[in-house]
């Protein structure tokens, strides 16, 4: 009997898939998060060893009578098909934009259509 669990537990540590390395990765690089109380500005980010890497700063903004939090970074990881991809990114009083080769693009708006759009502006600025 011990023999069945021997072997099961061999079988199952052979099957273990190769693609683990995010549990194996080790912190290459670290910037604690820094905090400044009296400006409300961060930063932090860090790197491992398999490809991660996060960066990110922020800071209060006024955007008309108010304030609110302003940040950006950016984003690094390896896709499973070995392409690198970035992300980066900016949340503020537009919400969050972010960008990438990797994220999809809209297709170009037809020319028939700018000029339709055009034709309808100039139109509404006649007097009838």
């Amino acid at each position: 009997m011990k023999y069945i669990y021997l072997a099961t537990f061999i079988a199952l540590a052979l099957a273990r898939p190769e693609g683990d390395r995010e549990r194996e990765a080790e912190l290459v690089r670290e910037t604690p998060l820094e905090i400044d109380v009296d400006s409300g500005a961060y930063k932090f980010g860090f790197e491992t060893s398999n490809g991660i890497s996060r960066d990110e700063s922020g800071r209060i903004v006024e955007v008309g009578e108010e304030k609110g939090q302003m940040s950006e970074g950016k984003v690094t990881y390896t896709a499973p098909d070995g392409t690198i991809v970035t992300l980066t990114y900016i949340a503020d009083e537009n919400g969050f934009v972010p960008a990438g080769d990797h994220l999809p693009v809209p297709p170009a708006v037809p020319d028939h259509i700018v000029q339709l759009l055009a034709d309808l502006a100039a139109a509404a600025t006649k007097k009838v």
